[in-house]
This record gives structure tokens, C-alpha cells and sequence, in this order.
């Protein structure tokens, strides 16, 4: 056997040994089924990537409207499989076996549990083209995803603004996939000191954060996929407040979405959540009335730095009056 005789044999050797070179980019696998708790039963996807000797996995809950969740400490070999969603106040832990194309197992969480099965499907964002970006605002770098439909190039778009505390841009995939399926261009971002993004969000100011948003909005500009006439924003929760701020400050925002917003400013919307909480609670209206005020001095506090001495001993009376 000559040179390229050997080089030929060779090469089609690798083509049919299994688990050769050609499965490092292999596409994602995609599992699909349901988890189960007393009963009732909730909609549960898997993505699988392999690269090279290591994996990594995301999860959707499409009921809960939560796409791209990262699987933690997953594992998947010839038998098992093992992955973990990470909450706020704990985490969902899955235990599988993999046998006849199909997972099945039990997961718990907290002091929930129940059964969970999965098997392998056809993939429906097949058909999403999106790209990992970054944009600069200010000193900090925002790290985000952006979703472009297959046609309508170029498209409207839509920038997603983030509600309280440190979300990322999962938070909002759910939403952006479907405005992408209407032929909508959709940017999603973590929020500052969140995900991929630098900074941090627990000490930055509504302007801060309304700046981020209209600097995705200039990121958006740029891009030649995106009609710079028809971009606006959605802003969810917090993002309620965040989103009009930006359009105010951007004459390049044509329109605002506000999703679960409240119609007045932050400070009369916790006065009016503590009033009506301590209502639910059977608080007395006394009680009532004097929680509300001092947590109107704490916010005016807060705000100005100015009334401590008066915030203080208006505490000590109060404190004062329950030992009598």
C-alpha cells in the first residue's frame, strides 16, 4: 500500500470508529419530557453539548417562562445522569438513568420531589440564528445575547430590561424567542455585575441602569440586521420604571413595553405593598399608620441623608411605649 493509499485508509477508518474525532462537533443533543410532583406535571427540556472529552448542559421550563437555565455539576455517562438547577433559596437536584434512548429518574428539592423523564427530539430554536455580543456603558462592559429571525432584514428590534436584583439574560429569553418568531430582533443582557457583565447592580442607580438600557439601544444602531427606525424596549418589574427612563433620555427608543410595572414612583409603591401587607396581617390601623410613617422617614433618609436624629428617637419612643 502506497503514502496515499495509507492516508486514505486511515481517514476512513476514523469515519466509521465510533465516538472518533467527528463527534467533538457533533450538534447538541435536545431531550425533551416532563417532571412530575403529586400528580401534576410541568413541561422540562434539556440541550446537551459535547466538546471534546467535557460536557455542559442548559434546561428550559417553559411553563415558568424560564429558558437556558445551566445545569450544574451535570454529568451524563453510559447510564447515568446527573444535573442540578441552582434557586435562590434552594436547589433542584436530578438523578437519571439513560437506557433505550430515553432518561428517566427522581428529583428532589427541599422537601418537594417526584419523577422526571426526558427523550431525545428535534430541536425547536433550529430555526433562531443568535450571537454573543458585548457592549460598553460607561466604565462597565454588558455582556448579552442577541436573537435575529431567519428573514425581515432588516428588523424592528427590542431591547429587554431587567427587573430587580441580579438577573441575567435567561430571565428574558423566554420572551425574546417569541418576539424572534414574529420576525422581531430581540437583545438580551446581564444586567450589570450579573452573568458575564461587570459592575455592580446593588450599588447603581436607576440613571445608571437606564443608561445601560439606551447604550444597548446604540449597540442595536450598529448593527446592520436591525431597521435603527424601529427599536424600543420592554422593561419587566423594576425594568417598568427603567425602560420609560431610557426612552426619556433616547430619542433613538420608538417605543416602550412595560411589563408588571407600577403606575407610580418607587417610594409610593413600597408605602402602599407595607400598608396593604400589615392590612392582610391583621396589623391594627394605629400599628398600621405608624410603620408606614417611619418607613417614610427611613426612605427620606435614605434619599437625602438628612433626619437620623429624628428617625432614632422617634424608634426609641415607639420602643419605649411596647415595655410599658
Amino acid at each position: 500500500m502506497n503514502g496515499r493509499s495509507r492516508q486514505l485508509y486511515f481517514a476512513a477508518t476514523l469515519f466509521l470508529l465510533p465516538g472518533a474525532v467527528w463527534s467533538q462537533s457533533a450538534a447538541p443533543e435536545y431531550w425533551e419530557g416532563s417532571r412530575s410532583n403529586a400528580g401534576k406535571s410541568q413541561a422540562l427540556v434539556m440541550r446537551v453539548e459535547h466538546s471534546g472529552s467535557s460536557s455542559k448542559a442548559s434546561v428550559d421550563l417553559p411553563e415558568f417562562g424560564a429558558l437556558s437555565i445551566p445545569a450544574a455539576a451535570f454529568s451524563m455517562g453510559e447510564s447515568k445522569v446527573h444535573f442540578e438547577l441552582i434557586g435562590d433559596a434552594s436547589n433542584a437536584v436530578f438523578e437519571g438513568k439513560l437506557a433505550a434512548g430515553a432518561i428517566r429518574g427522581t428529583w428532589n428539592e427541599g422537601a418537594q420531589g417526584g419523577e422526571f423523564q426526558l427523550r431525545r427530539g428535534q430541536d425547536t430554536r433550529a430555526g433562531v440564528r443568535e450571537e454573543a455580543v458585548s457592549f460598553p456603558s460607561g466604565e462597565v462592559r454588558l455582556a448579552g445575547t442577541l436573537l435575529l429571525p431567519a428573514e425581515h432584514n432588516p428588523a424592528a428590534a427590542i431591547v429587554f430590561v431587567q427587573g430587580a436584583g441580579p438577573e441575567t439574560r435567561n430571565a428574558s429569553r423566554f420572551l425574546a424567542e417569541f418576539f424572534v418568531k414574529l420576525g422581531v430582533a430581540a437583545l438580551i443582557y446581564d444586567k450589570r455585575g450579573a452573568g458575564a457583565s461587570t459592575g455592580d447592580w446593588k450599588h447603581s442607580s436607576f440613571d445608571d441602569l437606564a443608561g445601560d438600557a439606551v447604550e444597548a439601544v446604540n449597540y442595536l444602531k450598529s448593527r446592520r440586521e436591525v431597521d435603527p427606525l424601529r427599536i424600543g424596549l420592554m422593561g419587566t418589574s423594576q425594568g417598568g420604571w427603567i425602560a420609560p427612563m431610557a426612552a426619556v433620555r433616547s430619542a433613538d427608543v420608538h417605543f416602550v413595553i412595560a411589563k408588571s410595572a407600577a403606575g407610580v414612583d418607587p417610594e409610593e409603591q413600597e408605602l402602599a405593598r407595607l400598608e396593604m401587607q400589615m392590612r392582610s396581617d391583621g396589623n391594627r390601623p394605629e400599628d398600621i399608620k405608624e410603620a408606614v410613617e417611619l418607613y417614610r422617614q427611613m426612605i427620606a433618609y435614605a434619599r437625602t441623608g438628612h433626619g437620623w436624629e429624628e428617625l432614632v428617637g422617634g424608634a426609641e419612643d415607639r420602643v419605649a411605649k411596647e415595655l410599658v
